[in-house]
């Protein structure tokens, strides 16, 4: 019995012993670069949002990136997307399929890329409809400069790529002369130093 009883303490000595030693940290974050990884990764995501308990879109994708502490948040869907948008019913009002997409969130805009096929199940109220539908907000049309399009980037990339011609499109000047928004077109083409287009 006292050699048992010697046994148990020897070994709660140890244990003291051995347990009391200094306890290392490890930094798990120091490493990790948070403007730069991802916040979320999620492969082949099948999910549905809602807002005030009403389900209004669903998404579908091969994979979903969230990065919300880079100075830009974004989603990234490089794989592709597709999203519907349904009415109170349920009922699928529009659709838009794309090979890659990008929602910057504090801008709450899309960027669509490569093949984008949209979808308008709405009725006839048109695309302004079917986009704010999507967006939340309505697009505007802008003359050259006064939108969020890099258009010197734009063109730049058009030149190395052979374009002889570009042209200038607004679909809606909002009451203002059509001629007036041209002109402002034209003064920011020549600001970014393309003035002998004209």
């Amino acid at each position: 019995m006292r050699l048992l009883c010697l046994s148990i303490l020897s070994g709660v000595v140890a244990l003291m012993l051995f347990s009391c030693r200094e306890e290392r940290k490890i930094d798990v974050l120091g490493n990790i670069n948070l403007k730069v990884m991802p916040t979320m990764k999620t492969e082949n995501v099948y999910t549905l949002i809602s807002d005030s308990g009403i389900t209004q879109y669903r998404i579908k994708s091969p994979l979903w990136i969230v990065y919300d502490e880079i100075d830009t948040p974004i989603w990234r869907f490089p794989k592709g997307l597709f999203l519907e948008k349904f009415d109170k019913k349920f009922n699928v009002i529009s659709s838009v399929a794309c090979d890659s997409a990008t929602y910057f969130k504090r801008e709450q805009l899309w960027r669509l890329d490569g093949n984008v096929e949209m979808h308008n199940m709405a009725g006839p109220d048109g695309m302004q409809k079917f986009v704010t539908a999507f967006f939340d907000k309505p697009v505007r049309f802008a003359e050259l400069g006064a939108g969020s399009l890099p258009l010197k980037a734009c063109i730049e990339a058009g030149l190395a790529g052979g374009a002889e011609y570009f042209l200038i499109e607004q679909d809606d000047s909002y009451g203002r002369d059509p001629f007036d928004c041209l002109k402002d077109s034209r003064d920011h083409l020549i600001s970014l130093g393309y003035a002998d287009w004209f």
